[in-house]
């Protein structure tokens, strides 16, 4: 009994120790509304990559279902591709958007608009289909 006592009161120095000996880092979460309801305005965002590439996967498996959404994995990804994109601040970058079962250019590699991106997404297909060839696609 003595010796789990022992054990435990080193733990929990241990533990409180480290939590007051480590360092403290501050971290904003920025969110959708921030940016939509200029809480956050572009001028405040450090752009940190030049570059987003999505590679999408459209093979047979994503046409399972979502959690527990009732929709299948590709609808649940296009709705929220499409969400993002509604208010995601231009800072200036490429992106570009393939998807990688059955290789297809949606938004080739060219600087970010919105508007073409939402265009883009709205051709991507409504049922995924074939296997998932990701080795290929990277």
């Amino acid at each position: 009994m003595k010796r789990k006592s022992k054990i435990l009161t080193a733990t929990m120095v241990g533990l409180l120790g480290g939590v007051v000996a480590s360092p403290v880092l501050a971290v904003e979460i920025i969110t959708r509304d921030d940016i939509v309801n200029n809480v956050v305005t572009k001028d405040q965002l450090v752009k940190v990559a030049d570059n987003a590439v999505l590679l999408l996967d459209t093979s047979s498996s994503s046409n399972d279902q979502f959690a527990n959404t009732g929709q299948p994995i590709i609808q649940a990804m296009k709705n929220e591709l499409k969400a993002r994109n509604s208010y995601l601040p231009d800072l200036g970058y490429n992106m570009g958007i393939y998807t990688y079962t059955g290789w297809k250019e949606i938004y080739p590699m060219q600087p970010y608009n919105r508007d073409k991106v939402a265009a883009a997404l709205d051709t991507l297909p409504a049922k995924g289909s074939g296997p998932t060839p990701l080795r290929v696609g990277l």
